[in-house]
Formats: C-alpha cells, structure tokens, sequence
C-alpha cells in the first residue's frame, strides 16, 4: 500500500473521485492521505486561516480505521476514506459552533447536523471546520474570535462570503471535499472568487437540520469542491433521489452539448448588476466554448428579474432579523458592527411588507420556471468583480452585493459557479449556471461537459512557502 511516485503537491490536490479509486485499490492508505492534508493545514493556516478547527487525532484514528478495515463494496460507502470539512454554522457531535461571533453560546453540539451524518455514514473523514463570515452575514472587517480567511491566490484578497474558509480551503489544497451554506450567494460567492466549484442545490433538496439559520426560506445548503465530478459524488450522497435530468448527446464526442438550449442572462450582469469588463469577457467566452460544445446560446431576459431583488432583499433582511433577533436585544454590541448593522437592516419591517414579498415570489418563482421551459439551462455571472482587496471596505460592499446571486435562493432553483479563465493579476473568473428547479443534475451535466473542455480547475495558487522561496532565491542573485 502507498504511492511513493507522488509528491506532495499531487496529493494534496487530488480529487476525490480519483482519491476514492487510489483508496479502493489500496494504492493509497487513508492515514497517508489525511496525513499530508494535515501537514497542508498545518503549514498553511497560520496565514490563510482557512480552519476555525482542526481534528487531527480523530481525522488519524478514523483513517488507521479504513485502512485496517476489510475491503467493502464501495456502493455501500462511496465517500470511504476521503476527508471533509463544513463550515462552522454546521453541527459536528462534542464540538464548538462558533458562527465565527462573540455572540455564540460556546455549548458544544449534542449530535451531528444531517449533513454531517450522511457524510460520515458514507464513510467521509471529518478533518475540521472552516471559517466564514460572521453569522454567515458579517464582514472580513469585523473583529471576530479568528482573523478572518484569506484568498490562496493572493493572500491581500477576500475570498468571498460568507463560507470563506470553504473557498480557501479547496483552492489551496487543504481538503477535497466542503460544505458551504448559502442564504444570498454564500456557496457561489466563494466558489467564484476562490475558482473552484461551488452549488447552491435545489431548496430543501440537502437537509438543513443541525444548522444555524440565518434567513430560513433562503437557507441552502450544498458541496463545495476542486471539480464538477467531486461535486456529483457528493450531491449523490446528501440527496440521492435522482430527478429526470439532460443527458449529454453522444453522436458526437466533441460536441457533447448537441441540442441544448442554453439562455445567456447578459442584462443582469451587463445592465442591473453591472460588472466589470474582464467579468463580462469571462462568461461570453464561458457562452463561446458551451457553443463550441454543441449548444444553442440565446440572451434571454424575464421582466420578473426587474423587481425580484428588491421582494429578495425583503425576506432576507426580515428573516435574518428574527433568526438572531433575540441575542441582538440581549447583546448588541457582541456583533461585529457590520454584522450587526446588516442584521438590523430587518428590523423596521413590518410583518404586511414581508408578506408581500412572500406572495410576490410565487410570481416570481413562476416566470423563472417559464423561462427554463425554453432553456436546459440559464447562464449569468456570479459577481461583479474578481476577489477585491480585504481592506477596502466600498469594494468589499460592492463585491458582496448580492444582486447575481439571491434572485435564486428566493426562486429555489439549482446554481453552480465554474471557474471560467483568470484575471491579468491571476485572479480566478467564474460564471454561473442555473437549472430548473430539482433537476440539479442537469446543471452538473452541464458544467462537468465545461470542465472537461478546458483547464482552468488544472491551475493552483502557488502556496505561500513555495513563494517565499523563490523569492529569497531571486533576492539572493
């Protein structure tokens, strides 16, 4: 058993498809495996700070179990040896969830979130859990109990909210697997400015038990991972029951997207959302190679995303009010001031207002569902901009605007961000593919046919060690 031919780096980013295969085989120990994310984890988050928490006497003991353990079919455990992590709004059994806020109870939770236990009972490894946004709805500007993730790609940049510590994690390495929440954008967000992939599922399609809500008819829960492959094992595993998804054409290999009908939502990034021109460039050449791929690409538009923000914003800001409205009467000032204030946006609306908005979605709701019976697939951008500096406050207000983003967490419909090429600074570019609503296979379809056709998800971040080095070796000359 071993793989004494790869190094390190191949370790580390291994996907957990091609992980499971090495495991399967025995032709990588599981101990081996988490034992060199461990040593990434240890060596990388004193600057990332990608983890909240580390369990690595657990992760060491769970894996010396596999490895020990005869070998079983892996139907019946398909996760079996490879490591994850969630974000710490997620219930892990003896353990903290901090929410990354002063305001948290410090009680440790009493049993595993679903999530938690579907993972497990596939036979995941837990390695720890990650940082986010404060709440899920804070700012890397707030002074919360840990400083707040940084971007492996540069490392002055934010990486998107709120599951900030997913994103990190997956692009440098750290663990194959995450699992994100997303409320407005949470999973996407992230996902885009980290470039790896991240999908906001179906509502309700990944139970939500055993995790602290922030707005609760917008909550989603969902994977984050380094491929679109990983991310179908995952989905699989949290919510088998499969809808009636595209299948990819096989007439021709090349051009596995023949007969799709895929709607270019340009105005909501180019009009309502305006984004920025290497942002736009991304997804038009991101719509040029789903082209080359057999599909017909059409902009398209509903009148119904003309006001949809404004009711989004209602339910969100309403409901996040109340889900922390008790410890805000109780303790303001254990916020984080941005945090707090965005909470507090809900606090003077009333209960007809939101109420209106509730019955305003179903329209809503009903002319994006009429606009997917003429497309397999809608694509967007996810964010106006590339990963902003994590200092400059109006461009971190900019970026986390929401407006690409919540219209779907108020519609329910699947989501998923791809990375889709790299900024002249090496920043990652994402675009946005949404399905309708359960049939978030097809979205994976999609993107996995994406993927496959170009390299983006082949590219990492040079870690800070790595370039340490060569910069003394080039100060030295």
């Amino acid at each position: 058993m071993g793989s004494p031919a790869m190094s390190s780096h191949e370790l580390i980013y291994l996907s957990a498809v091609d992980a499971r295969d090495l495991l399967g085989r025995r032709e990588l120990s599981a101990r081996e495996y988490v034992s060199a994310l461990l040593a990434a984890i240890d060596e990388s988050n004193r600057f990332l700070r990608a983890f909240i928490d580390v369990y690595a006497n657990e992760a060491l003991a769970e894996a010396a179990q596999f490895d020990g353990a005869p070998d079983q079919p892996q139907r019946d455990r398909p996760l079996a040896g490879i490591p994850f992590a969630v974000k710490d709004l997620i219930d892990v059994r003896g353990k903290l969830t901090t929410s990354q806020s002063h305001t948290s109870d410090r009680t440790q939770a009493f049993k595993d979130a679903g999530v938690v236990r579907q993972l497990r009972g596939a036979g995941a490894i837990l390695v720890g859990k990650l940082n986010l946004e404060e709440c899920g709805i804070g700012s890397p500007l707030d002074e919360t109990p840990w400083p707040p993730a940084r971007n492996p790609w540069d490392h002055t940049r934010t990486t998107g909210g709120s599951s900030s510590g997913c994103g990190a994690a997956l692009a440098a390495g750290l663990v194959p697997i995450a699992i994100g929440t997303d409320t407005g954008g949470s999973i996407r967000h992230p996902a885009a400015s980290c470039g790896v992939v991240g999908l906001k599922p179906t509502y309700d399609r990944v139970r939500r038990e055993g995790i602290r809500p922030l707005a609760p008819t917008l909550d989603h829960v969902g994977p984050m991972t380094r491929t679109v492959a990983d991310c179908e094992l995952v989905l699989d595993v949290l919510a088998p029951a499969r809808s009636t998804a595209r299948t990819l054409s096989t007439p021709q290999a090349d051009r596995p997207l023949l007969g799709w009908r895929i709607g270019k939502l340009e105005q909501l990034y180019r009009g309502d959302n305006p984004a920025d021109d290497v942002v736009c460039r991304a997804v038009d050449a991101a719509c040029l190679r789903l082209e080359d791929l057999g599909a017909v690409v059409v902009d398209t538009f509903s009148p119904a995303f003309d006001s949809i923000q404004q009711c989004a914003s209602t339910i969100h800001n309403f409901e996040a009010f109340r889900s922390h409205r008790a410890q805000l009467e109780l303790s303001p000032h254990a916020f984080g001031e941005r945090c707090r204030r965005a909470l507090e946006r809900g606090a003077t609306l009333q209960q007809t207002e939101y109420d209106h908005a509730i019955l305003a979605r179903t329209g809503f709701v009903a002319a994006v569902d009429e606009l997917l019976t003429s497309f397999d697939l809608l694509v967007t951008a996810v964010t106006v901009a590339p990963a902003c500096r994590i200092d400059d406050e109006s461009e971190l207000e900019r970026v986390s605007r929401s407006g690409l983003r919540l219209p779907f967490n108020l519609t329910g419909h699947p989501a998923l961000s791809i990375c889709a090429g790299f900024s002249t600074a090496g920043l990652p570019l994402a675009v946005q593919m949404i399905g309708a609503r359960a049939c978030d296979e097809t979205v994976l379809v999609a993107a996995r046919a994406y993927q496959n056709a170009t390299s983006w998800h082949t590219q990492h971040p040079v870690r800070r060690e790595q370039h340490d080095h060569m910069t003394k070796l080039r100060s030295d000359r």
